[in-house]
């Protein structure tokens, strides 16, 4: 029976050892601090020692039992009053030793119980420990996951603020590109002001250049009128004379078809005045050297007309007829001299009167070229003039398109710096309004956070409170173990007495006997 208890204390003992290691491990999982460590090895030694001191006393146990069989065998031959005595005190010895093991097995017993009530609150204790350290450990993932999103949204809070401050520069430097732009567009207001005054003067100017031109065309189209009508009376005169050279070579040709008459009876008449014509041959020479002489003069004074050659032959020709005429006509001789002279006559009139008009006709050719060369004067000076205009007014032209397209261009600009600015401006306000959302964002998420956060804290202040709760447990239980380790020595102690009481009534006995 005492093997039978002594290994039930063993694996007890054995199994508190095992749940303290255990614990420990959990301890120093749990990260506790050094000296609880320390308490448990130290608890877990000295119940080691404490099972080896048992072993040890099982072991002596056994060693002073069979020293007492032996020393009751050797009793067995002694004498039977000194028998009944040591029998006596053997049984005295025994019913003590049977009363002290039993109230020490009685406690050993309770103490065993408080072990294993230890043992199954060290294992409840264990398992809320693991199970703790399982919700504490999703609590620090989440903790971490939490950390993790604050520092994400940390980050994207410091990118959005860095953003924010890009954008703040950007729509500063927008500003300031406005405001430039718009101290750009007041300068082009002010010179585009400038040309135009300058563009008004210069149209004032061209304008009253242009009148002044104008002023000179209509004067010079008055003069030009006036030489028209000059050019008009010379050529009324010129069609005048060639109306008198037409009744002249009209009567000329008339002249000309009677000397064809005369002719044709001279011809006829030629044969029957040969001899006269011998004798008129002195006169006939001399009327063809005055007709040479009138015909060179005729050629001198004007090269370029034939008629008179003609005219000069026509009278030769008649002076021919009339000699033809003398020679068949002796009779009508005189009256053939006669109306020679008077064609001669009318010859030279009509010679002188040929001469007057060819030099009234060169006068009117030269004061008609002359005023021609005016007229062409002042036509090549209209000319100039209104080429001078057309180039003034192309030049005005030029000048307002030139203005007109600057305005356009300038238009174009300042619609092109009004839409920038307009675009720049809903870009700010889109900026603004998404800069509102990021804020807005950033403020729910800040209140996320700290909701987050003091969820957190109160979990983890749980926590700290059921860790202090489970530490002060572990330091009574450690207390509990101590005093359990202090009770047990303290019977071990009471144990060695008894030993120790029993050895010497056992030397006692074997002195006497």
């Amino acid at each position: 029976m005492v093997r039978t208890d002594s290994s039930e204390i063993s694996t007890s003992i054995r199994n508190a050892v095992h749940h303290l290691k255990q614990l420990g491990e959990s301890f120093q999982i749990n990260t506790f601090t050094e000296a609880d460590l320390n308490n448990i090895d130290y608890v877990a030694d000295t119940l080691m020692a404490l099972e080896k001191e048992i072993l040890k006393l099982y072991v002596d146990y056994e060693t002073e039992s069979i020293e007492s069989s032996r020393l009751r065998h050797r009793l067995k031959i002694l004498p039977t009053s000194i028998k009944n005595e040591i029998q006596a005190a053997v049984n005295m010895a025994r019913e003590s030793n049977v009363s002290v093991i039993q109230t020490l097995q009685k406690e050993l017993d309770t103490y065993l119980e408080k072990v294993r009530e230890y043992t199954d609150q060290d294992k409840q204790l264990s398992t809320a420990i693991n199970t703790l350290q399982a919700e504490k450990n999703a609590l620090q993932h989440q903790y971490d996951t939490t950390i993790t999103e604050v520092n994400q949204r940390v980050s994207d809070k410091a990118t959005l603020q860095i953003t924010l401050n890009e954008t703040r520069d950007t729509v500063r430097e927008t500003n300031q590109h406005t405001f430039d732009l718009e101290e750009d567009i007041m300068a082009l207001k002010e010179c585009l002001m400038q040309e135009r005054n300058e563009a008004r003067q210069e149209k004032v100017r061209l304008e009253d250049e242009i009148a002044t031109t104008f002023k000179r065309y209509s004067e010079q189209e008055k003069a030009n009128e006036l030489l028209k009508k000059d050019v008009d009376a010379a050529n009324h005169k010129v069609s005048e004379t060639e109306l008198q050279l037409r009744t002249m070579y009209r009567e000329r040709e008339r002249f000309d078809n009677d000397n064809e008459e005369v002719k044709k009876k001279i011809e006829e008449q030629n044969e029957l005045f040969e001899m006269e014509q011998q004798e008129h041959d002195r006169l006939l020479q001399e009327r063809l050297q005055f007709t040479e002489s009138c015909g060179i003069a005729l050629l001198d004074y004007q090269t370029k007309k034939a008629s008179l050659e003609q005219r000069a032959a026509t009278a030769q020709e008649r002076t021919n007829e009339e000699t033809e005429k003398l020679k068949t006509l002796k009779q009508k001789h005189e009256e053939v001299a006669k109306k020679i002279e008077e064609h001669v006559e009318v010859s030279k009139t009509l010679e002188n009167t040929i001469t007057e008009t060819g030099k009234g006709l060169e006068e009117i050719k030269l004061d008609i070229a002359t005023k021609l060369e005016k007229t062409a004067k002042l036509n090549l000076d209209n000319a100039e003039t209104t080429k001078e205009l057309e180039s003034m007014r192309e030049a005005h032209q030029m000048m307002v398109d030139s203005l007109k397209l600057q305005m356009a261009t300038l238009e174009k600009e300042l619609q092109h710096i009004r839409n920038t600015r307009i675009s720049k401006q809903k870009e700010r306000e889109i900026l603004l309004k998404t800069i509102e959302q990021i804020k807005l964002t950033s403020r729910n998420n800040d209140i996320q956070h700290n909701r987050f956060v003091t969820q957190t804290t109160v979990k983890v202040t749980d926590l700290s409170e059921r860790k202090i709760i489970l530490d002060r447990n572990a330091r009574e239980d450690q207390i509990q173990m101590k005093q359990l380790g202090q009770r047990l020595s303290s019977l071990t102690d009471e144990y060695h007495q008894m030993k120790i009481q029993f050895e010497q009534q056992i030397k006692l006995l074997e002195a006497g006997a």
